[in-house]
């Protein structure tokens, strides 16, 4: 129920002189963290490659991976970042339908609201 409605404000400054602003690119990353109880998810269930690369993480930091506190310390993060390695989520791109001029260091705040749609 939480989640049919995420807003956050991102306010960020222009990093350019003399820039034109047309729009943003929007990506996300999104970190899972190894469960209380391991077995379950290595056992082959819902989260089963997550704990499993959680384990191996533990295993190469020299840690028995089998200790719960050290695995819920370890994290995996994914990443749709321009930067980082592709998956089949992509960045979003959000127009403003226009060109707006801004200035090196101005102050460009702006809140993101998404909103699930009632078909879903």
């Amino acid at each position: 129920e939480e989640l049919r409605v995420v807003e956050a404000a991102l306010p960020f400054k222009c990093s350019k002189p003399n820039a034109r602003l047309a729009g943003v690119a929007l990506w996300f990353d999104c970190e899972f963290t190894a469960g209380p109880e391991p077995t379950q998810l290595e056992a082959g269930g819902p989260g089963a490659n997550t704990a499993a690369a959680l384990g191996k993480r533990a295993r190469d930091q020299g840690h028995d991976d089998g200790d719960s506190e050290v695995r819920n310390k370890l994290t995996v993060v994914l990443s749709t970042a321009p930067a980082a390695p592709p998956t089949h989520w992509q960045q979003t791109t959000v127009l403003f339908g226009g060109f707006f001029d801004v200035e090196l260091g101005e102050d460009l705040p702006m809140t993101v609201k998404m909103e699930q749609d009632s078909d879903n």
